[in-house]
């Protein structure tokens, strides 16, 4: 028993250990969100409810190649209705990198096994950035929507995203019981008592 409790310690602890995910908020229109490391790979999720959703970072030093993808959960890709939009500042405005259109764009059905739902996945937004400031900005037509954004295809799942990507497209969690982070120390778990209750009845 004692091993099985080790076991899972340590697989909980090392679960812990893996970048979470960010939830994004952007109460003000007019302040951007920050990306820290443009070059890092990282998920956000949002809800649209106002406006769109602005992102700003700034890349120094060497050109680096990014890219970004926004989903939602569901299985219709009829449902699809996120736009991405690219730009850099200039001194009198900003000039367009990339786009990814809701309308025009190709949207594919995706099981993700790790977070144990299903997604509607856009197209790859992947450009080579100078230095610079850059805007990334997910808007839909009418910008009240849920969306998970993976920044050079997005951090590794956590137990925090498990339940994050549920509240923000408001699934249930006990769904998370098809992921094999929560199945597995449950079946521990349920090994370790059904052992006990055998040695005591032997």
């Amino acid at each position: 028993m004692k091993m099985i409790c080790s076991t899972i310690v340590l697989f909980l602890m090392f679960s812990a250990t893996v970048t979470a995910s960010e939830l994004s908020v952007q109460e003000n229109q007019a302040l951007p969100l920050t990306i820290d490391d443009p070059a890092a790979a990282e998920t956000y999720y949002g809800v649209l409810t106002e406006g769109p959703y602005t992102y700003q970072f700034r890349v120094s030093g060497e050109p680096i190649t990014f890219s970004a993808q926004l989903s939602s959960v569901g299985r219709e890709v009829a449902e699809a209705n996120l736009s991405l939009i690219l730009v850099k500042n200039e001194k009198r405005g900003v000039s367009e990198i990339a786009r990814r259109r809701a309308e025009s764009a190709q949207w594919t059905v995706a099981y993700n096994a790790a977070l144990g739902l299903s997604f509607i996945e856009g197209e790859v937004l992947e450009a080579t950035l100078e230095e610079g400031v850059y805007k990334l900005e997910v808007s839909t037509p009418e910008n009240l929507s849920p969306f998970r954004l993976a920044v050079n295809g997005g951090s590794k799942p956590s137990y925090t995203e498990l339940f994050m990507v549920r509240d923000v497209f408001e699934r249930s969690i006990f769904s998370t019981i098809r992921t094999a982070r929560i199945a597995l120390p449950l079946l521990l778990i349920l090994g370790g008592w059904l052992y006990i209750r055998k040695r005591k009845h032997a």
